[in-house]
């Protein structure tokens, strides 16, 4: 049975007092019956500072690694066969420098001391002393042949060393191995006092090994996680509790057949690995979920949980999670960087199509979930497993909850730049409360059942992806009454700039945009090009927006371009529009609001498209400006009821017939506002002012919009106004005519 000596105390510095979570590690110097020269063994001091270990007999060299991986050599300490209990410190004093020497020559001592003894007792003797010489003879004979042993055993044992290092060098080298940011994996930082291997660890499962998924390694990782600051695993590697990183900085990666996976029950609510340092780095793991553990409540399954600053996961392969990488609100980190890694078979919370009542599904779920700031997900690949009912693919949002360290930047900052995305997720791309953000250059393969895109109370975001929507009708998460479409933007939104390209399926339907909800004002951009399939009803649906800017926007292959929604239902929003330059092409109509009271509605340059009776359907809006469109449609070019003010202006028709105007449900006859109609190319807008609007004075015909050289029309001339002013005459061209605007004579019905 192998001696061991206690060490064990409080450990401290003269100036800081008891320093927790410090690494001591303690290096043989000699080979030994027990040991070989450089074996290695470690102990990390509680939360009171308390520490222990248990040494063989050897001398050891001793030196002290803290959480940032600073190393201080603390000295030499002798451990014998007959050493007492005590404290570190005790034993550093207690060792004098010049006892540094190798097991052979202290038996050689004590062989010495031995001789010495026969001599004095040949002094008694003639016959015991040559005994005594024989003996001593003797005992330097086998000093000697022990002496030869102890060196050809070093030198067998110095061999093998060599030949294992070569074997892992080999095994780095053809692997390509490099850890980000800190050149290649070389045998010297993997087997140094910093860094090493599983495999040397004695950890997990080598190929030779039959991996079983009830052994638990986690004891021995995190032993090994607070001992060296470079771990590379190079074995199979199961955990039945999380484990964390060590220490700031620490770099974890993997070669060969390097994996690590969570084991028992109890991990479906558990992060298998968490960063719980600063500026760590996680670069070619395997991370796999061989059991599918995975929960719908409480705790969040996880490969790998961030809860600190400035931290990295690159090049890695996640297999089989519930959520694969996740930054919880709580912790809210800065600087997160997910970079170039697979996001395979990732397993949802949902209960799938057909469950119309289930709301589980929407707390969890995703490949990537960073709520933070200064965010970058990046070039990653994410595809959900069949059948599954997953949440979001690459999600960044502000951290609503309560955090521990709340900053002004929070949530500020993102990118979500080239990723993939595809499979049954309900959103591909997501940000949420997010202050300034580009997520731009993603591509969204297929399979969302909610949107591709979405955007939720989000100020300065932009979005410029391309989108293939092949949702024929999914009702994945149906209780939340989603209103699914390519994309979609919700609650509320300010200055965000929408600039996607999306390609519908034969067979797909939903809208191509959609402010799916509503608890507050949206202000957007819309230059999206959308091609839908026969079964899309509404290329964009604009639920009562504050500010709809539409530039550019092309719309084809729709039942209808742009639905629009004004106030209802007591929310009092008087939404504005502005629509430049789209080109809308649709099958029965380009513009129709079914209702609404106030707003605005102001296109110039645009093409109003399509194969249906109308083309336009406005009412109840307090203005309504068509200028310079172009506006195609069987019967009617524009249906407008109950609107305060309109102007149509240069617009024109490529129709071989005239299309009618029809105002407030009438295709001529007199009109009663402040209208502009006039210079229009093959629209027919048969309507004049009465002639009393030309007298009042208090007419808004004279109030507003009355400038010198205006013309309009009455049942029988035209009439153009000789001034701006209320009170300036209108000319008739025909006559030659004046009249004076003035206070109309009260009747006797009004007096």
């Amino acid at each position: 049975m192998a001696i061991k000596i206690t060490l064990s105390g409080v450990y401290s510095d003269p100036e800081a007092g008891p320093l927790t979570g410090v690494t001591l590690n303690f290096t043989t110097i000699n080979n030994s019956c027990q040991t070989q020269r450089q074996s290695q063994v470690s102990t990390t001091t509680d939360e009171n500072a308390f520490y222990t270990i248990s040494l063989v007999p050897n001398v050891y060299s001793v030196c002290e690694i803290d959480q940032r991986w600073n190393r201080k050599e603390l000295g030499l300490i002798h451990i014998f066969a007959d050493s007492k209990p005590g404290t570190l410190n005790e034993y550093l004093v207690a060792f004098p420098p010049d006892n540094v020497q190798p097991g052979i020559l202290q038996a050689m001592r004590e062989t010495f001391s031995a001789t010495q003894q026969h001599a004095t007792m040949a002094q008694v003797a003639t016959q015991e002393a040559l005994a005594a010489e024989r003996a001593a003879t003797e005992q330097a004979a086998l000093a000697a042949a022990q002496r030869a042993a102890a060196e050809q055993a070093a030198t067998g044992a110095a061999t093998a060393a060599q030949v294992e290092t070569g074997k892992l060098a080999e095994r780095l080298a053809t692997d390509g191995s490099e850890l980000t940011g800190h050149g290649a994996t070389t045998i010297a930082n993997v087997l140094s006092s910093h860094g090493a291997t599983t495999s040397s660890q004695g950890i997990g499962f080598s190929p030779d090994d039959n991996p079983d998924l009830t052994t638990d390694h986690s004891a021995a990782l995190q032993k090994m996680l607070n001992t060296y600051k470079y771990i590379v695993f190079d074995t199979v590697v199961n955990c039945a509790g999380t484990v964390n990183t060590g220490g700031v900085g620490q770099v974890i990666s993997a070669t060969g057949i390097g994996e690590l996976r969570p084991i028992g029950s109890a991990m479906k609510n558990k992060p298998l690995l968490v960063l719980a340092h600063e500026r760590c780095l996680i670069t070619k793991m395997l991370l796999t979920n061989p059991l599918l553990l995975k929960s719908q409540t409480g705790n969040r399954q996880c490969a790998v949980e961030i809860q600190s600053d400035n931290c990295t996961v690159h090049d890695s392969m996640f297999i089989n999670q519930q959520s694969g990488v996740l930054a919880p609100a709580k912790y809210a980190p800065a600087g997160t960087k997910v970079l170039g890694n697979r996001f395979l078979d990732c397993l949802g919370a949902g209960d799938g199509e057909g469950n119309l009542t289930s709301s589980y599904g929407e707390d969890r779920g995703d490949a990537c979930s960073v709520w933070g700031s200064s965010t970058i997900i990046a070039n990653n690949h994410a595809e959900c497993k069949t059948g599954e009912d997953a949440r979001i693919a690459f999600h960044a949002e502000y951290p609503v909850s309560d955090r521990i360290n709340p900053r002004e930047f929070d949530g500020c900052n993102s990118l979500m730049v080239g990723n993939y995305a595809r499979g049954a997720f309900r959103r591909h791309f997501a940000m949420e409360g997010v202050t300034n953000g580009l997520m731009v250059g993603n591509i969204s393969a297929g399979g969302a059942t909610w949107w591709a895109i979405s955007l939720t109370q989000c100020t300065n975001v932009k979005s410029a992806n391309q989108i293939y929507w092949d949702n024929t009708g999914s009702t994945a998460g149906a209780s939340w009454n989603p209103l699914r479409g390519a994309i979609g933007i919700l609650n509320f939104n300010k200055k965000i700039s929408v600039d996607d390209d999306v390609v519908f399926s034969d067979d797909a339907v939903g809208f191509g945009f959609v402010t799916a909800t509503q608890t507050g004002e949206h202000n957007f951009d819309l230059s999206a090009r959308i091609l839908c399939s026969k079964n899309t009803k509404y290329g964009a649906y604009l639920l009562r927006p504050k500010l709809a800017r539409l530039e550019g926007v092309k719309i084809s292959g729709a039942e209808c371009g742009y639905k629009f929604v004004g106030t209802s239902g007591g929310i009092k929003y008087i939404p504005t529009v502005y629509d430049s330059g789209s080109f809308i092409d649709t099958t029965k109509s380009c513009i129709r609001m079914d209702f609404g009271t106030g707003g605005r509605w102001i296109a110039r340059n645009c093409e109003y498209i399509c194969g249906g009776d109308e083309a336009i359907s406005f009412s109840n809006m307090d203005e309504i400006v068509l200028h310079n469109c172009t506006i195609n449609a069987l019967s009617r070019a524009a249906t407008i009821f109950a609107a305060k003010k309109l102007k149509i202006t240069g617009c024109s028709s490529n129709n071989e017939t005239a299309l009618a105007v029809e105002l407030n449900r009438r295709t001529s006859g007199e009109i009663s506002g402040d209208w502009l109609l006039h210079d229009n190319t093959l629209l027919a807008l048969d309507f004049y002012y009465p002639p009393g609007y030309l007298s009042n004075i208090s007419s808004t015909l004279n109030l507003r919009n009355k400038w010198p050289g205006r013309i309009i029309c009455t049942q029988n001339d035209q009439w153009v106004s000789c001034g701006s002013t209320p009170a300036a005459a209108w000319l008739s061209l025909t006559t030659g005519k004046k009249i004076l605007p003035a206070e109309p004579e009260p009747t006797e019905e009004t007096e």
